[in-house]
């Protein structure tokens, strides 16, 4: 299921996807499941036990592939997933499906003032506009060198309702005016690396808004206050510990 420019899929493997994507696909899942157990337990006064599978979710993901397959006997091909190869602007990269549906190609032509080349066959319907996706892409591309993301996104997403995604970087992300907004980055200040900016809470609450009390802890910042002060060794005992190793 890799995007981008497939030309040979037996010489040309899928790309590992970043992370432990089963791990974080049952963590989202099991979340979502659980409660729903509870709010079926609030409903009903009924417990139950939530099964979740860590392969499961991760099938989910290709559930339009997997319907390909069962209902017309088609197994999906990665080379047809290069129509969203990103694509340049005058600040960065993009991209853009104007092959995917013919009812928004002609929004697009229009968004792009209607050039020559696209009267040509090689873009007269879906089909032919997939097969000469790359010749597509570079005459896209030397129209949006012109264009900021922010133009294009304002012309094509907003405008015309075109399928548009900027791809930004991690400082676009960081002074996107979306999340200044919302104040989802939070300042922090460590003792070791000083202040930064670190994403906040993924959510809000109206009555109980969020707020960061401290950094990270440095390793071993509390082990006094845990093993003294709450489990009631005393300040000799710690002095062992760490000589044993134990700490």
């Amino acid at each position: 299921m890799t995007p981008g420019d497939i030309e040979d899929p037996d010489n040309q493997p899928p790309l590992k996807a970043p992370g432990h994507q089963a791990d974080f696909m049952a963590g989202i899942t099991g979340n979502a499941a659980t409660m729903c157990a509870i709010m079926g337990r609030k409903l009903t006064g009924r417990g139950e036990h939530v099964d979740v599978s860590e392969q499961e979710p991760v099938v989910r993901t290709g559930s339009s592939d997997i319907v390909s397959q069962t209902h017309r006997g088609q197994t999906p091909s990665r080379i047809g997933r290069a129509s969203s190869r990103p694509l340049r602007a005058k600040d960065g990269l993009y991209t853009v499906q104007p092959d995917t549906y013919d009812h928004t190609w002609p929004s697009f032509l229009k968004a792009m003032g209607n050039p020559e080349w696209a009267k040509s066959e090689m873009f007269k319907d879906r089909e032919s506009r997939q097969e000469n996706r790359n010749a597509l892409g570079s005459f896209i591309e030397e129209w949006s060198r012109n264009y900021t993301k922010d133009e294009l996104y304002q012309l094509l997403q907003v405008q015309s309702h075109i399928m548009y995604l900027p791809v930004n970087t991690i400082e676009d992300a960081v002074n996107h005016p979306q999340y200044i907004e919302r104040g989802f980055f939070v300042e922090m200040d460590h003792p070791e690396i000083g202040k930064f900016k670190a994403p906040g809470s993924p959510y809000s609450f109206s009555a109980t808004p969020w707020h960061i009390e401290r950094p990270a802890p440095m390793l071993g910042q509390h082990n006094r206050e845990v093993i003294c002060d709450r489990l009631g060794y005393s300040k000799e005992d710690l002095v062992k510990m760490r000589q044993l190793g134990v700490i």
